[in-house]
């Protein structure tokens, strides 16, 4: 930890020194800016600029005292330009001179044009500007390289954050949405548009909140705001075409292929894109890899289909990580936002995703039983194809100004194939022990579509409307497996004793799941900033689930096997009425709502009618949010939630895909009730470029649904999920950032912790078991990114789990990450980079301390007219070390996993920028 933060200061110490500019020679200027009145005017922008060119030199906003502060300052002459919202710009020469501080004095700002002094300068490179609630980047106030994209702008701009993975925080919250003119472009992904738009296309970055669509049309706020970025392109950009192309090749035949383009015109934004690679890099979206893996619940076991876990043994660390086996990806899609008419806007997009995954995964897992533990050895070789088809369409029209409607559709088809081998053992501290070689092959389909209506309408008094709202969704899934496996058992201790069971079997499985969704909404103002609200929704959950389970004999002779088929069927009818009170105003919101849901199951099961169910519950919500300034908040809430079990978790039949790990439903499973409480607060501080985030969640569930686990005496485990009767979670999230003046530098730090206390229920023993997560990333960048961007720290995961019957279990489970990225421009056209990941894993329960090193680098240069063209030679984990490894910490076991990885690679690529505007 110390060595690597002593690296990045001295590296950021160094560039510092690099200017060549002794600490003597700098001057701190000084200022106040007021206005006719002599006020304050905090938040204004003040900008030195080169006399010569204009271009910028320094910036910085006043605080609220009106003063601003420009540091480490050359002497020389410079324009200073000072603006600020509602008031005219002034720009003036200045001259600093040799000395620590220069106090140039107050500047007073008119509405009017009594301006004293004035300087005519050409450029407007005004970097920041406050709109309200909005702040406004220049894009030309910040300098990228010419092949640049939208991403590397962000990286410039203070209060703007982009991270490792590629996600983007803006004043210290997540960036939800990312709208071009105003629009939406490929939906609710805003990696899509910063990683292929040029960020020379780009005029002004806007980061707002949104409201939502209904607070939108009523003006009454309802407390749902998003953090959105508008990008808004440079005019010229806005008619015409532009993109570029990448094409790669490497080492052991690696390749890598991508392309955008974009088509703008007043009314119309027209995109397309596509990708192929074997090199391991990321499709387009996180669904389409839950569809890959085979849906969520075999996402959650790691693929394969052959360990049945459940949400609550979900393995986070392993993710989507496509480190994980070797992956060939092709995909494609375009991108339609159009204005029909004055009235009428439509946008729609599409996703075609190919990908091929050959994975090779060790494991060992030590289970504990509270009193016995046994360990689980398997070995795993899945190859699976994959592809999948997304399309999005929504309408908006504008009836007249009194009523609008929005219409949207989603599609969504995927199919997968898989072969799956797997050999996996268990052995007991007593002798026992069993095995089982298996291979599977599955074929699924999978369906999904979406309807959704909703009308809104203002009633003639200001604020009274009425919103209607109608849903359907229909899914469909198929999955034919043939599962061909042989089961020994063996006991130590009585040698000679071996028994072996062979099987031999097709499974059909079709699931059918219905959704119809009606409600409404009335609003009555009945003071100023309060209103009435009355909310009612239906809705219809209907699912349908057929099991034919077929053994084979050795005559090839399809058998029904009446034990392990099941049609099941079930029906959630629910009803929702909510009153709600609420006050908005610039400082205050609150929104009290007394609710009440009424819930009818009814199920069948093989045409055995199950006891019907009903449930009454009172479903309370509360929040409250108090605006210090449009950048600092604070709110709180209380909501409560119902949810219903998932059908396989009710159906009463054993799913025996892996014979060693079998799962049965349970039909009698009550639905979950969960309180939870909220805490958050956000600041902001745009002349000290600083931020504080932080949010503090507790949830107290009631009957909450978790796994009893009996383990036989053949080490054989059979899941079923039970109710337990409260389950207790807390959570907190905090980051910090904030610049350190004297190394041009900035600190992130984020914290994660996570307490929750639960029952586990293992071979009948109730145990109350408790788990601590603690994780903290600590890292240092640079503040200016022009010529060089570096960021290095260290993330460092703590897991601790203890049970209250028996200590012994106690376990404790660490890993830590220390990483250095960095990017160097110079000689004006060429780019090197380079990665540095040190990774280390330690447990005192698994045998060895695993620890490697994934270094990667690339350098690149820019030529051809306005460097259109690039050559760039990279080479990826250049020691060759990747391990491919991942260790889970779970209430009772511990799981360390191997997986073959792409290793090390090199590869020579060219892009090429192409564009044409105003035609």
């Amino acid at each position: 930890m110390k060595s690597i933060l002593k690296v990045l200061i001295s590296v950021l110490i160094i560039s510092y020194s690099y200017t060549g500019i002794a600490q003597s020679d700098l001057t701190l200027v000084k200022g106040l800016v007021v206005d006719t009145a002599q006020q304050a005017l905090p938040f204004t922008t003040v900008v030195l600029l080169q006399p010569t060119d204009s271009v910028l030199y320094k910036f910085a906003i006043t605080n609220k005292s009106g003063i601003f502060t420009l540091d480490k300052v050359k002497p020389g002459n410079y324009v200073l330009q000072i603006s600020y919202m509602g008031f005219q710009n002034m720009a003036r020469m200045i001259e600093v001179k040799q000395q620590k501080v220069a106090n140039i004095g107050t500047f007073r700002l008119a509405e009017n044009y009594e301006l004293v002094d004035e300087v005519s300068i050409e450029a407007d490179h005004i970097p920041i500007l406050f709109k309200k609630d909005t702040i406004e980047y220049n894009a030309n106030a910040f300098k990228t390289k010419d092949n640049a994209v939208v991403e590397d702008l962000l990286k410039q701009l203070p209060g703007v954050e982009v991270e490792r993975d590629g996600s983007i925080k803006a004043q210290g919250e997540k960036v939800e949405k990312l709208l071009v003119d105003g629009k939406e472009f490929f939906g609710d992904n805003p990696e899509i548009a910063t990683k292929n738009l040029p960020a020379n296309a780009v005029d002004k970055v806007q980061v707002f909140d949104k409201l939502s669509e209904l607070a939108e049309f009523t003006g009454v706020d309802d407390g749902d705001r998003m953090k959105t970025i508008n990008l808004e392109m440079k005019e010229d950009h806005k008619k015409g075409y532009f993109g570029n192309a990448t094409l790669g090749y490497g080492g052991d035949d690696r390749y890598k292929g991508k392309f955008n383009l974009n088509r703008f015109t007043d009314k119309m934004q027209f995109s397309v894109l596509g990708s192929a690679n074997n090199i391991n890099e990321q499709g387009f979206s996180f669904d389409d890899y839950i569809g890959f893996m085979g849906g969520l619940q075999n996402l959650i076991s790691g693929g394969g289909g052959t360990m049945m876990l459940e949400m609550d043994d979900l393995p986070m660390s392993m993710g989507m990580n496509t480190e994980n086996g070797l992956y060939t990806m092709q995909g494609g899609g375009a991108n339609l936002n159009i204005d029909l008419t004055e009235k009428s806007r439509l946008i729609g997009n599409y996703f075609y995703n190919h990908i091929q995954h050959d994975l090779e995964r060790d494991r060992f897992q030590k289970n504990f039983l509270f009193d016995d533990s046994y360990s689980t050895t398997s070995i795993e070789n899945n190859e699976s194809d994959y592809s999948s088809h997304q399309a999005d369409l929504k309408l908006k029209h504008q009836f007249d100004t009194l009523q609008n409607m929005t219409a949207s559709f989603a599609f969504r088809a995927k199919g997968s194939d898989l072969i799956n081998q797997l050999h996996q053992e268990n052995l007991n501290l007593n002798g026992v022990s069993n095995s089982v070689q298996s291979s599977e092959e599955a074929f699924s389909t999978n369906l999904y579509l979406r309807g959704n209506l909703v009308y809104r309408r203002k009633l003639g008094k200001k604020g009274r409307s009425l919103v209607v709202n109608l849903s359907y969704n229909h899914q469909e899934d198929t999955t034919n497996m043939l599962i061909n496996s042989q089961n020994d058992l063996m006991l130590l201790d009585t040698l000679g004793e071996d028994f072996a069971t062979l099987l031999l079997q097709e499974q059909l499985k079709e699931n059918q799941h219905q959704t119809l969704t009606t409600g409404f909404t009335y609003t009555e103002p009945i003071r100023t900033f309060q209103y009435i609200k009355v909310k009612y929704r239906n809705s219809v959950d209907q699912d349908n689930s057929v099991k034919d389970f077929y053994d084979i004999q050795n005559t090839q002779e399809q058998i029904y096997n009446e034990l392990l088929s099941n049609d099941f069927r079930s029906r959630y009818n629910y009803n929702n009425a909510d009153l709600i009170y609420q006050f908005s105003n610039k400082k205050h919101f609150l929104n009290i709502s007394a609710g009440a849901q009424f819930t009818v199951l009814e199920g069948e099961a093989s045409e055995q009618m199950l006891d019907r169910k009903e449930y009454w519950n009172f479903v309370p919500y509360a929040r409250y949010e108090y605006k210090f300034s449009t950048s600092n908040r604070l709110s709180a809430s209380y909501s409560t939630n119902v949810s219903t079990p998932y059908i396989r978790q009710l159906q009463p039949v054993i799913d025996n895909s892996n014979p060693l790990n079998l799962y049965i439903g349970n039909p009698e499973l009550e639905p979950e009730f969960t309180h939870s409480g909220n805490v958050h607060y956000m600041l902001h501080s745009s002349y000290a470029f600083t931020s504080l985030f932080t949010n503090i969640g507790v949830n107290v569930t009631r009957n909450k649904i978790t796994n009893s686990v009996m383990i036989d005496d053949k080490l054989v485990r059979i899941v079923s999920p039970v109710n337990v009767e409260e389950d207790l979670s807390i959570s907190n999230y905090t980051s910090f950032n904030t610049p350190i003046k004297f190394i041009r530098s900035k600190v992130n730090l984020g914290l994660n912790l996570r307490y929750n206390d639960a029952i586990v229920f293992i071979n009948g023993i109730r145990n109350d078991a408790t788990n601590w997560t603690k994780s903290v990333d600590l890292s240092l960048e640079n503040r200016k990114k022009t010529t060089f961007d570096l960021r290095g720290g260290l993330r460092f995961n703590h897991n601790t789990s203890s049970y209250s019957s028996s200590s012994e279990f106690n376990n404790l489970y660490m890993n830590y990450d220390a990483y250095i990225d960095f990017t160097l421009d110079f000689l004006k056209t060429w780019t090197f980079s380079a990665k540095s990941d040190y990774r280390t894993y330690l447990d005192d329960d698994f045998n060895t301390t695993d620890d490697f090193t994934l270094l990667s680098a690339s350098i690149s240069k820019s030529f051809l007219k306005h460097n259109k063209g690039e050559l760039k030679l990279s080479v990826v984990d250049l020691l060759n070390q990747n391990l491919g490894i991942s260790r889970i910490n779970q209430l009772n076991y511990l799981l360390e996993e191997k997986n073959n990885t792409i290793g090390r690679y090199f590869l020579l690529s060219f892009t090429y920028s192409l564009s044409g505007y105003g035609s």
